[in-house]
């Protein structure tokens, strides 16, 4: 499974500012998390778009979650991030013979099938959920 570098800096803008439950700027969200500020402004900018975060205008502005962690499903962030967890179909590539296409369009079928399962799975769990599962603090 291939999970791309805009994924995980979603993640770490999430936690981050879970943490920051009144607000953080863009600035301190890029240094905290080590995430290029032009960056992090476009990925903020797709996460307010989705209404996962909100922008505030003023002296104390700067974003929050619009949403508590229990209500924040992997899916969501997912979504606007990485719209597939298959990186490369080669079934798709010209330049192989017809029976291996075949076969290839086979696996395929199946990969895609195992991602929709994972989604399946990825819609179901809130971060609140991953925290308490799999956190420093998880049984």
């Amino acid at each position: 499974m291939y999970v791309n570098m805009t994924v995980s800096y979603a993640f770490r803008i999430i936690f981050s500012l879970n943490r920051h439950q009144n607000g953080c700027t863009a600035k301190r969200l890029s240094e905290e998390n080590k995430i290029p500020q032009k960056y992090l402004i476009k990925v903020l900018t797709r996460m307010r778009e989705d209404g996962l975060v909100q922008s505030v205008s003023g002296p104390n502005g700067g974003y929050r979650l619009c949403r508590g962690m229990n209500q924040i499903r992997v899916l969501d962030v997912l979504r606007i991030t990485q719209p597939s967890i298959i990186s490369h179909d080669s079934s798709r590539d010209e330049n192989i013979c017809k029976e291996s296409k075949a076969d290839m369009e086979t696996m395929w079928n199946y990969y895609r099938d195992m991602e929709k399962q994972i989604m399946k799975q990825w819609l179901s769990m809130t971060l609140q959920e991953i925290v308490e599962q799999y956190g420093e603090d998880a049984p």
